[in-house]
């Protein structure tokens, strides 16, 4: 008398449990009601998949953005909320070639290298 094992949906589905004469639970996968995930002004919203196989939108304040200084634009992120996007700091960091005063400095101050290392 046990019953069988809850089959998972495929994806985009999700597990309606019905109840069977023989009081074993059985699924129907029935479509995700998905909806899209609009941004709402003051929030940043992200699709994140559920255990149920099906994606919901979950929706987090952004932190304040007053302005950003120079030379950092205000731009959006991927979930909607306003950051500071500065120009080299992507990829590598800016070099210190052309600067003199930087290069003679001896003993050099690998400290400053060490924090910015993002090497696992």
């Amino acid at each position: 008398d046990s019953c069988p094992p809850i089959p998972n949906c495929g994806i985009g589905y999700t597990c309606k449990v019905v109840k069977h004469p023989d009081n074993c639970p059985i699924c129907k996968c029935v479509p995700c009601d998905d909806k899209p995930c609009i941004p709402k002004e003051g929030f940043g919203c992200t699709s994140i998949q559920m255990a149920t196989g099906c994606r919901m939108c979950r929706c987090e304040p952004c932190r304040e953005l007053k302005s950003c200084d120079a030379p950092c634009a205000k731009s959006r992120n991927s979930a909607g909320c306003p950051v500071c996007d500065c120009p080299g700091t992507k990829g590598p960091f800016p070099t210190t070639a052309g600067n003199p005063e930087v290069e003679s400095r001896e003993p050099f101050d690998y400290q400053n290298d060490a924090e910015n290392s993002f090497d696992p």
